[in-house]
């Protein structure tokens, strides 16, 4: 079975520390018969001070499609979690700046990107 992912697009392009990002996008079935697939958002964050991974699993969502079938789907992902340990300031911070979402079925098959700014 073989999933069709579409349409990403972020709620908004700009994001503050106490914001949630909203992802949306479409997700078709399209295999002959029913079945599921998790839903998996990557975060890769771009230049900056810190070193970060190239990608990190920020959120996944198991859903269930018939053959054929499309839904809407909406991961959340509050910007809090995109925060890093400052050891200097023992404190948690953000590290403004660009940050690329990826949304697939695994980490090697990312079909869908956009970028947000924080």
């Amino acid at each position: 079975v073989t999933f069709g992912y579409e349409d990403l697009q972020a709620d908004k392009q700009a994001y503050q520390e106490k914001d949630i990002i909203h992802v949306s996008f479409q997700l078709t079935n399209e295999g002959a018969m029913e079945a599921d697939e998790v839903v998996q958002l990557y975060v890769s964050h771009q230049g900056g001070s810190v070193e970060w991974p190239t990608k990190e699993l920020k959120a996944f969502q198991r859903v269930a499609l018939k053959a054929g079938e499309t839904k809407n789907m909406t991961i959340t992902i509050p910007v809090e979690q995109l925060r890093h340990w400052n050891e200097f300031q023992h404190t948690w911070n953000i590290e403004n700046g660009k940050a690329v979402i990826y949304v697939g079925g695994s980490s090697v098959e990312l079909p869908l990107q956009t970028s947000v700014n924080i």
